[in-house]
């Protein structure tokens, strides 16, 4: 078998994406699993400064067999990356061959750091155990359907800036960001169109606050705090009957929400609400 392996940098040209979006149907059949977020899929056209693809073609049959895609999510030369191997391809030295491209494009770009993301699966956990990496933490993505309700005990509106200092206090209480974050967060979701601050009220009080992104006919839930007097009041299960009203009022077909598992009281809220485990992602840093 004779091998050939490249880098390409973001944006992706147009036969390249073609190879890998092939690449990716055969994997999504062969594993009833959907690849595209993973493998930063919609960023692909994108001119991201230092995010690169690494590629891994079988020249005897003229085929893409394995892809690793590295991001630059937040445009400080950290890379977060996924690798996807064609079905027939898998553990027979693609995967190291294209963890080792990875290696050359950071330290072509001196990167100040890398994270591997991948579905939860064992041979993947011995692939990257196996080439130094360690377990770090999992997310589950969690889904559920838009619901209409009717909601009265809380009133829930946009951001503006004066609820800047209560915003702080909610974020650094429940995330433990500073004040400096959380201006940059505001800033950055006022600058998206798809984004949006939420502010909750109840009797004329700021009790609480939610970020949403929407993606087509998804809603994300990003973010998502009670402010800490009014913890245990039953305001966070209201909200999200909130929000599964208002996405049903906005036509959405869907709604995710991505929590860690070391964050049970998040997972069992959310359940509560009617959400259902969609897939785990597992994160792994390098030794």
């Amino acid at each position: 078998m004779n091998l050939f392996a490249m880098k390409i940098s973001y944006p992706i040209d147009a036969e390249t994406e073609q190879e890998l979006q092939a690449l990716l149907k055969m994997c999504q059949l062969k594993d009833a699993v959907e690849y595209g977020e993973l493998m930063h899929e919609k960023y692909w056209q994108q001119a991201s400064a230092g995010s690169f693809i690494v590629v891994i073609y079988d020249e005897d049959q003229d085929k893409l067999v394995g892809a690793l895609s590295a991001y630059d999510l937040l445009a400080i030369n950290t890379y977060e990356w996924s690798l996807l191997v064609a079905p027939d391809y898998r553990q027979i030295g693609i995967e190291e061959g294209l963890i080792e491209g990875l290696k050359h494009g950071l330290m072509e770009r001196n990167a100040n750091g890398e994270m591997a993301v991948t579905l939860h699966n064992a041979d993947m956990t011995k692939i990257l155990t196996d080439n130094g990496y360690v377990y770090s933490s999992s997310e589950i993505e969690m889904r559920a359907l838009p619901e209409a309700a009717s909601i009265s005990s809380i009133v829930v509106r946009p951001y503006i800036a004066s609820d800047l200092n209560a915003l702080a206090v909610m974020m650094e209480d429940g995330f433990g960001d500073v004040r400096e974050e959380t201006v940059e967060m505001a800033d950055l979701i006022a600058a998206e169109q798809n984004s949006q601050i939420w502010i909750i009220e109840q009797a004329d009080e700021v009790v609480g606050t939610m970020t949403t992104a929407s993606e087509g006919q998804v809603l994300w839930i990003t973010a998502f705090t009670v402010a800490a007097a009014y913890r245990q009041q039953g305001i966070a299960l209201t909200l999200l009957k909130w929000v599964k009203n208002y996405a049903t009022e906005k036509q959405f077909s869907t709604l995710l929400v991505e929590v860690e598992t070391e964050n049970p009281a998040a997972l069992s809220l959310y359940q509560k609400a009617g959400f259902i485990n969609k897939k785990q992602f597992d994160f792994f840093v390098v030794k």
